[in-house]
């Protein structure tokens, strides 16, 4: 198998957006025709196959996305997962955006000690959490979104309880383990 469609493909999977064909170059260190060519053989492949997955496209923008075939049985499950209870792995992502946001995924990880990438989708998806480009940065931070703010009865982050402490404590995963 082609490692440049290999890398993509991973990538596409555990991106929580889009991926353009510039960032696609700038992390495989491929040439843009080579990128052209790895995607073309994703969707072809993903389209002979059949399965549930499919190469989406949306102005020059990619990803990996669920097959319109499966659009019920995805919905619900999606559905289920969003509007019940947050789970424990949601809440302490959901409290380090809130304390150290706008924060990258890479840090999320690094206090976790966990890969973020499914949790973040979900609250994405929830709209308690938005995505955020931050200048010069190579990866999308996130923070907490206005409506969720408003759930919670404050104006702003530095509303929230505790947030002077919590917003420099360079110990934070050990605070949330202390209050759970």
């Amino acid at each position: 198998m082609n490692t440049t469609r290999s890398t993509i493909e991973a990538l596409l999977l555990v991106a929580n957006r889009p991926l353009t064909k510039k960032e696609l170059t700038k992390l495989t260190s491929g040439s843009v025709e080579e990128i052209s060519g790895a995607l073309a053989e994703i969707r072809e492949h993903f389209e002979q196959v059949g399965g549930g997955i499919r190469l989406v496209e949306n102005s020059e923008k990619y990803t990996l996305s669920t097959a319109p075939e499966t659009a019920g049985v995805v919905g619900e499950f999606v559905k289920a997962e969003t509007v019940g209870d947050l789970t424990r792995p949601q809440l302490e992502t959901l409290t380090i955006i809130a304390y150290r946001g706008p924060v990258a995924k890479s840090e999320l990880d690094s206090i976790r000690g966990v890969s973020s990438g499914m949790v973040i989708r979900n609250l994405l998806i929830r709209g308690l959490i938005e995505e955020r480009e931050v200048k010069g940065a190579l990866e999308a931070h996130y923070e907490v979104t206005v409506p969720f703010l408003q759930h919670l009865g404050v104006v702003r982050t530095e509303d929230l309880p505790e947030y002077n402490k919590l917003n420099t404590d360079e110990r934070l995963e050990e605070v949330l383990e202390t209050t759970s």
